[in-house]
């Protein structure tokens, strides 16, 4: 019978340290999954604030681009910002130049470089300079759904209102 009693004592031992070993996990993850909670709630409020500076930003570099003098402080960052314009502006026209297009100087509708007027709204175009070397495209027959332009004979398509070439209005 010693021997039941100290399974027993043994086994009562064996539970309460694995009921407080359990507390102590259970209390563990609680805390843990709350402080996640924390830092989650904390950083949403940080996106947001962060979000906010960015549209406060924006509005004040839309106010120097009015030449409001309110925000006269912001000048060189303002002017840092329209370098970097300038710069993504030049390296689209040379995106553009390299598959031999352009931007319509009126309406910014993209044509091919060498049109001497836009298909879409008809104005006339300015000769551009590039440092990249084209191979002229030989002449093709005009596909379903393209016109032969009946004043200087340059194939369009049928969905254009302007020859690129001469300007000839359809």
């Amino acid at each position: 019978m010693n021997f039941v009693k100290k399974v027993n004592e043994i086994s009562n031992k064996v539970g309460k340290f694995v009921e407080k070993t359990y507390n102590i996990a259970k209390d563990k993850s609680g805390k843990l999954i709350e402080k996640t909670k924390i830092k989650i709630k904390v950083n949403e409020n940080e996106k947001d604030i962060y979000e906010r500076y960015i549209e406060i930003g924006r509005i004040a570099y839309n106010l120097y681009k009015t030449g409001d003098e309110s925000v006269k402080g912001f000048s060189k960052e303002c002017e840092r910002i329209d370098e970097i314009n300038n710069g993504i502006l030049e390296t689209e026209v040379l995106e553009l130049q390299i598959k031999d297009l352009r931007k319509c100087d009126n309406c910014e509708h993209i044509i091919n470089i060498d049109d001497k007027f836009c298909e879409l709204c008809g104005d006339g175009q300015k000769p551009i300079k590039t440092n990249i070397v084209r191979e002229d495209e030989p002449y093709t027959e005009p596909k379903d759904g393209n016109n032969t332009c009946k004043s200087c004979g340059n194939v369009v398509s049928s969905k254009i209102m302007f020859c690129s070439k001469c300007g000839y209005e359809f």
